[in-house]
């Protein structure tokens, strides 16, 4: 994969908390169809959830279970939640960056994060 270094990946706040608390929110998530269907995402004020049923993309293998964009008339930003079930155990960053790559996603930047253990190595990812 290319990566583009002129593009900062942020490693650590640069907000005090004050600041964070104010800026943003932390959305929780929790299906009651599904229990294992549980996650915490930290957002912008300004952006909201606009879908919340499970939509299933065939080309990726993945469900998307939360979709959340901006608000108001602030620059465009839309998260997706979404999950896979796999039937054998793999590396976490292996697992994304190949979804990243079905969905022709370009990788800007990337921060691996832990050892190699049975949880694997995970990724900090920055797209476009």
């Amino acid at each position: 994969m290319d990566f583009d270094i002129n593009h900062p990946f942020p490693v650590s706040p640069a907000l005090t908390k004050e600041e964070i608390q104010e800026r943003y929110w932390k959305c929780l998530y929790t299906s009651a169809q599904q229990e294992m269907l549980h996650y915490w995402v930290v957002l912008p004020k300004n952006i909201k959830p606009t879908e919340l049923e499970p939509v299933t993309f065939a080309e990726t293998g993945l469900i998307n279970i939360g979709r959340y964009f901006t608000t108001d008339d602030s620059p465009y930003l839309e998260v997706w939640a979404g999950y896979e079930r796999c039937q054998w155990e793999m590396n976490a960053s292996d697992w994304l960056f190949k979804k990243l790559s079905l969905m022709g996603e370009k990788v800007l930047h990337r921060r691996l994060v832990g050892k190699t253990s049975e949880q694997g190595i995970f990724a900090d990812v920055l797209t476009d």
